[in-house]
This record gives C-alpha cells, sequence and structure tokens, in this order.
C-alpha cells in the first residue's frame, strides 16, 4: 500500500519512506552538462534514465533535457523529474591599450595613444585566428571570444621596438609585448572571462643622425699664362646632400706663386683672403651650390697649384672628413695653371724635371709622345716642348698618376744686355 504524500521539483516523499531529494541544478560550465546531486533515504534505490545509481549520488544532464529518477523501497516507487535548464556560455574578451613611452618603460604623464597600429589575436597554439588595429585612444579589444586559451601579438611601426615588458608590478600599467610583440597566454574562464590589461609600450622612434654631403669643386679660366698675367679660380661648393649644414668653412689659400688681386663671394659668406678662409656659415637644404671666385696674378714659372677644402663644418659628411688632406675625397679640389719656363733663344736647354717619388714606374711623354728610356721620377729636358709624365699606382684624377697640367719649355728673343760705356776718341781736324 504505498502512497504518495506528495512531491515537488525538489523532494519526493513515500509513506514507506523511500526518499530522494534533488537539488535545482545551476549553471557550471562543462562541456555543456549540469550537475546534479540527490539524497536517497536509507534502504532505497534510485534508478535515473542516464542510469542506475544507489545512495547518494551525482549525475552529469545535458542542457535543456530532464532526467526522471525513480526511488524503490520495500517494494514501492515513485519518481521526480529534474529538468536542466539551458544557460547561455558566456563569452570573453580582450583589449586594452598601446602607447609612445615617455622612456619609464610603464603607462603614465607624458606618454600618448598609438592610433592604427595592427593586434593580431592569437589562439593556444599560437596561430593567428584574427586581427584589429587600435583606435585614435590607442585602445583595441577582441570581443565575443569562446572561453579558453589566447595570447596576442602587436606588430610595432617600421623602425621602432617595444618598451621592457613587465615593469612597475602594476599589470594594468605596464607593457605586456615581449621584443617580438607577443604577450603571455591567457585563458578566460566562466569566472574570469575578460582580460582587459594587454597592453604594449612602444619606444619613441629614434631619429638617426643627419649625415651631410659636401663636395667642392675648382676650376680656372686659363691654363696657359706668363708670368704677371691674371687667372681667376672658381672654387664650387656642393650640398650633395640636400640637407641644412651649419659651421662651414673652406680653406682656400694662395701659395707664393700667386698674389692676390680681387674675389667675389656669396651673399652671407666671408672670404679673408690674407688667411685663405671662407666662412660659409650655413647651407640650406635648398641651396645646391655656391661659388667663390678669386682672382690673382701669377708670379712663378712652372706648374702652380691652388688647392681648397673644407676646413670645418656641423655634424658628419658621408664621404669625407673637413682638413684632413686626403687628396681623394670630395671636399678637397685643386687647380693648376701652366706658366712657360723661357730659355733665351741661341742659348742651350738643359731642365731636370722631377715627378713625385714612390711610384713603381714612369712614363714621360713630350708633346703626347713616349719618350724612349725615360722611366724614371726624373727627366732633364733639352728641347722646347709640353712635357708630361705617367705613373704606375697613381690615383686618376688626382695629379697624383699624371701632370695636371704639362711643363712647357720654350723660347723667346730676350733684349739686348744692359748698357755699357765705350770710349770714344774726338779729333779736331783743319777743313779742306
Amino acid at each position: 500500500n504505498c502512497k504518495s504524500a506528495g512531491k515537488t521539483d525538489v523532494k519526493l516523499t513515500i509513506t514507506s519512506k523511500p526518499t530522494i531529494t534533488a537539488v535545482t541544478p545551476k549553471c557550471s560550465v562543462t562541456g555543456l552538462t549540469y550537475n546534479v546531486k540527490f539524497t536517497a533515504s536509507t534502504g532505497s534505490t534510485v534508478t535515473a534514465s542516464d542510469g542506475t545509481v544507489q545512495g547518494d549520488s551525482v549525475i552529469n544532464i545535458t542542457a535543456g533535457t530532464n532526467v526522471k529518477l525513480v526511488v524503490t523501497a520495500n517494494g514501492c516507487k515513485d519518481s521526480v523529474v529534474v529538468t536542466s535548464p539551458i544557460c547561455t556560455v558566456p563569452k570573453g574578451s580582450i583589449g586594452d591599450y598601446v602607447w609612445l613611452d615617455n622612456g619609464d618603460n610603464v603607462q603614465g604623464t607624458g606618454d600618448s595613444p598609438i592610433k592604427d597600429l595592427k593586434v593580431y589575436l592569437l589562439n593556444a597554439t599560437g596561430t593567428k585566428i584574427d586581427s584589429t588595429f587600435t583606435g585614435t585612444d590607442g585602445k583595441y579589444l577582441f570581443s565575443n571570444l569562446p572561453l579558453g586559451t589566447y595570447s596576442v601579438q602587436f606588430v610595432a611601426p617600421a623602425g621602432q621596438s617595444f618598451v621592457t615588458a613587465n615593469q612597475g608590478g602594476n599589470i594594468a600599467l605596464d607593457s605586456d609585448a615581449g621584443a617580438l610583440g607577443k604577450s603571455a597566454q591567457v585563458t578566460l574562464t566562466a569566472t574570469t572571462p575578460d582580460v582587459m590589461t594587454l597592453d604594449a609600450g612602444i619606444k619613441q622612434p629614434v631619429t638617426p643622425p643627419i649625415v651631410h654631403d659636401l663636395a667642392l669643386l675648382k676650376s680656372i679660366d686659363k691654363n696657359f699664362v706668363r708670368i704677371g698675367n691674371t687667372v681667376t679660380f672658381t672654387l664650387s661648393l656642393i650640398n650633395q646632400g640636400k640637407t641644412n649644414v651649419t659651421g662651414v668653412e673652406v680653406l682656400d689659400t694662395l701659395s707664393s706663386s700667386f698674389m692676390y688681386v680681387s674675389h667675389t663671394a656669396p651673399t652671407g659668406t666671408i672670404y679673408n683672403p690674407a688667411t685663405g678662409k671662407w666662412n660659409v656659415g650655413s647651407i640650406a637644404s635648398t641651396t645646391d651650390t655656391l661659388k667663390l671666385t678669386i682672382t690673382a696674378k701669377v708670379l712663378l714659372e712652372g706648374v702652380q697649384f691652388n688647392k681648397a677644402e673644407v676646413s670645418k663644418m656641423d655634424g658628419t659628411d658621408k664621404d669625407s672628413t673637413p682638413n684632413n688632406n686626403v687628396t681623394t675625397e670630395d671636399d678637397q679640389a685643386s687647380v693648376c695653371v701652366s706658366v712657360p719656363i723661357e730659355f733665351c733663344d741661341g742659348k742651350s736647354i738643359s731642365l731636370l724635371l722631377t715627378a713625385p717619388t714612390g711610384y713603381p714606374s714612369y712614363t714621360w711623354y713630350k708633346n703626347g709622345v713616349v719618350i724612349p728610356n725615360a722611366t724614371g721620377n726624373t727627366y732633364t729636358a733639352t728641347q722646347e716642348g709640353d712635357y708630361t709624365f705617367v705613373v704606375t699606382g697613381g690615383t686618376v684624377g688626382t695629379c697624383q698618376g699624371t701632370n695636371c697640367c704639362p711643363i712647357r719649355i720654350t723660347k723667346v728673343s730676350c733684349p739686348c744686355g744692359p748698357p755699357a760705356c765705350v770710349p770714344v776718341g774726338i779729333k779736331r781736324t783743319k777743313r779742306a
């Protein structure tokens, strides 16, 4: 004579005392199943729709389904149906902030947000599964993420790098990007579905030093003159690097072979003929060339040179060093002029010509024709003509490997010698 005394969603009572108490299930995310714990009375047998259990038990119920629990004791039975609710599995999010750091490796005063910086979302295996960009406020967000393990990877702007990670002791203000921009992994759980502390600090861009490129060119208006004639040198200072250069000075000192006559310098620059210093000062990036002209009288025979070099400048030149007197660098330039060496007509010519020493071999030329057996660094000229030489191992274009100007030997009509006193006798005679 079993008689039910009544039942509810959570309690079943049978007069013969087989009882079961079922706890209303709560959402517990374990593969979308829900744990239900029930207690059967002593001596009772409980049969569930997903299997037979005895005594105090826990069963898993798939979301959105129900389970019927049947309790039996002394031939009496009763049952209760436990329904598992459908609950929404929580979603998670990851995000935070990217900033241009002021040098202290943490967020704070003096930092500024970086917009349009790309951020990748990586899954537990490190595979990129999504990407986004930071906004004008430097913020980024990955939302509606299934619970699980993730990391993010930031892409630094070209030429920039990340600050030192995990500084300052506050995870909300430090940078989480390692040297390659990747954060450590984080796991989104039901209790902690949102991680909004994955930040990245970017170092201030390193401004590369400005490298200048100044060069000199020199020209002369005449290649052959006589002693006492004037020549005009034109010195061109070229801003090949198209940068703003300051503190520029060029040294162009006339040798004792010349006597200064005049000069013309560009506006804003000063040339001192006594010292040979051309104080240029600043050259704007928009200035291509500045030109200085110097007119001088020639004083000596032979091949005479005029040399100039950049002697000072602020900063670094890409291919030369001021005032080091290296002839192969482009901040130094020279020109020469041939002043004929004259011999009087009727006099024999004997002039020792000398080339720089230290080269393996020499070849001398007269009027462009090789002089047989003239292979030393000296040669004695005995005839009129233009003499040049070429050496092996010289640097082309520097006058080390050949004469920039020929040595010209010529004969001229020499004037009579100084007046001499000649005794003259006078004898008076009668007129016829």
